[in-house]
């Protein structure tokens, strides 16, 4: 987590980790409570589209439907777990959310003064929820506010934070009471208090959710799909079709002949040479001693063998 501020932190991720992202309606629940309701738990959950009176506002898309396409039709488009800020009808899009408004586009800040007299009843200073993303990571940005010393920021605000933390591409989401930013099951930014939203982001990476293995006795094709829990789902010999199916449903494949689960793949911690932990110059002693022991302590053994040895010989 990237600190900014005492109010302004920056969660940043790998997009080559993303396994599932999209767009959700969240019917009246806050990000957390959604998030408890779900058995393939995602890492991120967190506010996404502006709503009034319960319905979403200017253009919402979620898994290729218009639920309102009213105004402010350039945002974040989702298309294959993949991120795209542009018009609605522009760029391919499975979900779709209004930038309120779009903050950065390749580097450049795209709020003027324009922007901010049209937005004016939320261009002061508030709670922030912001989603960006550059070609490698992906980027959830909040600002706490409402609260002593928390004082939020304004719209034109965000951009700068943004671009001075190597954001290129970013939008601005709901905030105030709405805003809510969940890792891994818990609320990271704290607010003044938080309500249930009309629809929210969730991004599932690799790697955070146990997979428990199968009974391997239920199975008997190359592939199966299976739970959480274990409980096999759907089996077939398609390799790439069985990981493109579990990847839509939230489940794990499994390889009948290996026994070993082929996706998501265990996510392993690369350490290179520079980032293996090092020994003090105390230890280093320590160790040179208790090899040097150990190495009087096998000579000795050896010569005691060696002199057995002899006496059997005579």
């Amino acid at each position: 987590m990237i600190t900014v501020n005492s109010y302004t932190k920056i969660e940043k991720f790998s997009l080559t980790e993303i396994r599932k992202a999209g767009i959700f309606l969240a019917n009246g629940m806050t990000p957390l409570e959604w998030y408890n309701k779900q058995t393939d738990k995602p890492k991120y959950v967190f506010n996404c589209g502006l709503f009034s009176g319960g319905s979403p506002v200017f253009t919402l898309k979620i898994d290729g439907k218009e639920l309102i396409k009213d105004s402010l039709y350039r945002g974040l488009a989702i298309k294959d777990n993949k991120f795209a800020i542009g018009n609605v009808d522009d760029i391919p899009s499975d979900d779709f959310v209004s930038g309120a408004p779009v903050l950065t586009y390749k580097g450049i800040n795209q709020v003027s003064q324009a922007w901010i007299d049209t937005l004016s009843t939320i261009a002061g200073k508030e709670p922030r929820v912001v989603f960006g993303f550059d070609q490698q990571s992906g980027y959830i940005l909040f600002v706490e506010g409402r609260l002593p010393n928390k004082q939020g920021a304004t719209l034109e605000e965000l951009p700068l934070i943004c671009l001075n933390n190597g954001i290129p591409n970013a939008v601005n989401l709901d905030g105030g009471y709405s805003a809510m930013v969940v890792i891994d099951g818990k609320i990271v930014n704290e607010g003044k208090s938080y309500r249930g939203v009309n629809n929210l982001m969730a991004i599932w990476v690799e790697g955070n959710m146990e997979w428990k293995e199968p009974n391997w006795n239920w199975i008997w094709t190359k592939y199966a799909q299976v739970d959480k829990d274990g409980k096999v789902k759907v089996q077939n010999n398609d390799m790439n079709l069985a990981i493109g199916n579990a990847k839509v449903s939230g489940y794990a494949v499994w390889e009948k002949a290996t026994k070993k689960r082929v996706y998501p793949k265990e996510v392993l911690q690369n350490v290179t040479e520079t980032e293996k932990p090092m020994l003090d110059l105390t230890q280093l002693k320590k160790l040179a001693t208790n090899l040097e022991t150990r190495t009087v302590q096998l000579k000795s053994a050896l010569d005691e063998l060696l002199n057995h040895l002899k006496e059997l010989e005579k």
